[in-house]
C-alpha cells in the first residue's frame, strides 16, 4: 500500500503537548511511541528524544543501527552500544545534556493506564540510571501527555488499520476452512499464519504465543484470557477461539473469532446468542461522546441477563494501533469518553467451564454513525462440519 505518513507532523503534535504540560524534553523508549515516531520496527533498545522544539533525535543500538538508518525517516540519530563506549541511558542523557536540558523537566515513560505493562517502558534500573546521570532534571511520567494522540487516529492510520485488519480476516477464513476434527491447534494457528504472511503480515506481534487457537476445554478455562496454540487434538464438538495478530507497517491488529466443529449444543448455542447480543450492543454503542464505562455496562448487562455474568471477564477492550497497550481501556470503571476517529480493539470474553468458550477481539473505528468494524468476518459462532 502506498500510504506517506508526515512524520514531521507527528513530531509536532507530540512537542505541542509537551508545551502545554511544561515538559522540556521527552524520552520516548515504549513500543507504540518508538514506531509511531521513528517509523521502523525496533526491537532491540531504542529511544527518541523528543524536545519541546528542534528535530527529534533516534538513539539506535550499534548492532541494528545500518538497518534502522535505512528504514527511518530520522536525519539525526547517534548509535549506543560497547564499539560506541555507551550505554543506552549514557546515550540518553548524553544527549539531554548536548541540548541543554539536562536541568529540565524530563517526561519519561514508565507506566501507563491500567494494570497491564505496556512493552518498552523505561526499567527501574534505566531510571535510576538517568536520575544518577542527570540529577539536576527533574522527571515526570508523562505517558498521558502522548496517549491521546496514538489513540485518536490520523487518516493515513486508519488506512493502515484497514490493510491489517483485513489481513486478518484472511488468517481467519484460512484456519476456518482448515478447521475439522483431527487437525491440531498448531496446524490451524500454522495454516492462518502462513496466509496472514502471504497477505503482507510482518509479525505476529502477541507475547501470548503469537497465534492462539484453543479448543474444547482449552477454550473454556475459567476467566482464561490466553490460548496459545498447542498439539492438542480438536474433536467433534469442540468449540474453537481463533485470535490473529498480524503486524502491517508496524500497525497491529488483534482479532479473535469463534468456531464450533459439527453442529452445537444447546448450551453452546445459548452462549453464541449471549455473545453475539453483547457484541453488537458494544460494537453500536461506540460513538464520539458516549461514556466508555456506560457502553461498557450496557455490554455487560446483556451478558448478565442471560445468566452468563458468572463466566464473563468484565472488560471490554483496549486502544490499538503502533501497540495494544494504549488507551482508552474500555471497562466498566472507565468515565472517559469516545472520540471520533479513536480505533479501539473492542472485547468481550466468556468461557463457560464445560461447555466452551468465545472471545472477540475487534478493531472499531469510532464514527458517529456507531463503531465501524474494521474486520468484516460475521461477528458469530460459525459452525463447520467436522
Amino acid at each position: 500500500m502506498n500510504i506517506s505518513i508526515n512524520y514531521p507532523r507527528r513530531i509536532q503534535k507530540i512537542q505541542d503537548a509537551l508545551n502545554r504540560h511544561g515538559i522540556d524534553v521527552y524520552i520516548a523508549v515504549r513500543t507504540a511511541t518508538v514506531s509511531y515516531t521513528l517509523g521502523a520496527f525496533a526491537p532491540w533498545r531504542t529511544a527518541v528524544i523528543i524536545p519541546q522544539s528542534g528535530p527529534a533525535i533516534g538513539l539506535l543500538w550499534e548492532n541494528d543501527a545500518s538497518r534502522l538508518k535505512e528504514d527511518t525517516w530520522m536525519d539525526h540519530v547517534i548509535e549506543w552500544g560497547a564499539r560506541n563506549k555507551c550505554s543506552f541511558t549514557e546515550a540518553i542523557a548524553n544527549t539531554i545534556r548536548d541540548l541543554g536540558l539536562d536541568r529540565g523537566t524530563i517526561g519519561v515513560e514508565l507506566a501507563v493506564e491500567g494494570a497491564r505493562t505496556a512493552p518498552g517502558l523505561l526499567l527501574a534500573i534505566e531510571y535510576e540510571d538517568l536520575k544518577k546521570l542527570l540529577p539536576s532534571a527533574h522527571f515526570v511520567n508523562a505517558t498521558g501527555c502522548v496517549d491521546q494522540i496514538l489513540a485518536v487516529k490520523e487518516k493515513e492510520e486508519i488506512l493502515l488499520m484497514r490493510q491489517v485488519s483485513a489481513i486478518a480476516d484472511i488468517g481467519f477464513a484460512a484456519a476456518l476452512d482448515a478447521l475439522k476434527a483431527g487437525k491440531t491447534e498448531n496446524e490451524i494457528a500454522g495454516v492462518a499464519e502462513y496466509a496472514m504472511r502471504c497477505a503482507g503480515s510482518e509479525w505476529a506481534w502477541s507475547v501470548t504465543a503469537g497465534t492462539e487457537v484453543g479448543s474444547g476445554y482449552r477454550s473454556a478455562y475459567y476467566l482464561g484470557f490466553t490460548q496459545p496454540a498447542t498439539n492438542k487434538i480438536i474433536q467433534r464438538g469442540d468449540m474453537v477461539i481463533i485470535d490473529l495478530h498480524p503486524m502491517y507497517r508496524l500497525y497491529y491488529a488483534d482479532f479473535a473469532a469463534n468456531a464450533v466443529v459439527g453442529p452445537p449444543t444447546s448450551d453452546q448455542q445459548k452462549l453464541a446468542h449471549t455473545w453475539v447480543e453483547a457484541v453488537t450492543t458494544l460494537v453500536k454503542g461506540m460513538v464520539p461522546g458516549a461514556v466508555i464505562s456506560e457502553v461498557a455496562r450496557a455490554a455487560y448487562e446483556k451478558i448478565k441477563n442471560n445468566g452468563l455474568d458468572r463466566w464473563c471477564i468484565p472488560s471490554f477492550g483496549h486502544g490499538i494501533g503502533t501497540c495494544s497497550r494504549i488507551p482508552p481501556l474500555i471497562t466498566l470503571n472507565n468515565h472517559e469518553e469516545f472520540v471520533e476517529n479513536m480505533v479501539v480493539n473492542a472485547g468481550t470474553h466468556i468461557y463457560w467451564p464445560g461447555v466452551g468458550g468465545m472471545r472477540l477481539e475487534l478493531p472499531v473505528l469510532v464514527t458517529p454513525g456507531g463503531g465501524e468494524p474494521l474486520c468484516k468476518t460475521p461477528l458469530q459462532l460459525h459452525v463447520v462440519q467436522g
